[in-house]
């Protein structure tokens, strides 16, 4: 599919390559979800941001009997599937603890966001420039690697994180310029997804690189305008960061 072949203004195409790339590879196998499990969160996420009549969040999708679910998808990954997209700002160290009672692990948590957050991201650029939603591509085999990364530990978030002090040589790129911004040092938890967001973000937005980050530029917006929108929509979305 030629993506925004229907819109009527320029997006760069290293943005439009950066989608593609994150769309597609969420038909593939992560570490701690299946490529059909990745497909079904992604389908969960489409329906959350379109729902004419969202729930509340402290409503479980999972247990409302007029709500579709996805095939192989356990009940608590599309109940915290569906307030990550739909409702973010309500979520609660709290209401992380009763879906790791459910039996949601760390690690597979950590996926879900990275994958909610992709999914969200574009299908909102999608809708905001008026082009439609490409179908979601079919699922390629394999299992999850199950990996988890050496020197990870809790410290201050929710997950554990590696920090930039037990990133080994193998994880030193986790922390590109010496430094990674908090919410995004909560994903290093699962390290392939981490990349995937940040290869999304840094098209999208600014370089996680201190240096790169300075001498950053890109035509329309410049950084103080950029920080502003990013700001505004943080404050809309209800961003409690």
């Amino acid at each position: 599919m030629d993506w925004y072949a229907d819109v009527d203004m320029v997006i760069r195409d290293d943005l439009v390559r950066a989608q593609q790339h994150a769309w597609t590879s969420i038909a593939t196998p992560g570490t701690w979800w299946t490529s059909a499990q990745r497909l079904g969160i992604a389908r969960v996420v489409i329906a959350a941001l379109s729902d004419p009549d969202p729930l509340a969040p402290w409503v479980a999708p999972s247990s409302t009997p007029d709500r579709d679910r996805p095939d192989d998808l356990p009940g608590v990954a599309v109940d915290a599937a569906y307030r990550l997209a739909r409702a973010p700002g309500t979520l609660t160290s709290e209401w992380y603890q009763d879906i790791l009672g459910r039996g949601l692990t760390e690690g597979q948590y950590v996926e879900l966001v990275t994958l909610v957050v992709r999914v969200a991201a574009i299908e909102r650029f999608v809708r905001i420039v008026g082009s439609e939603l490409p179908a979601l591509p079919e699922p390629k085999p394999g299992e999850p690697t199950q990996v988890v990364p050496a020197g990870l530990h809790q410290h201050h978030h929710w997950v554990p994180t590696v920090s930039a002090r037990d990133a080994g040589p193998e994880l030193e790129w986790l922390y590109r310029g010496g430094s990674a911004p908090n919410v995004i040092k909560a994903l290093t938890a699962v390290p392939d997804s981490y990349r995937q967001i940040i290869d999304l973000e840094q098209v999208g937005y600014v370089p996680f690189d201190r240096q790169m980050a300075l001498d950053w530029h890109r035509p329309g917006l410049d950084r103080r305008q950029l920080e502003l929108v990013a700001a505004k929509t943080s404050q809309v979305n209800g961003c409690f960061y």
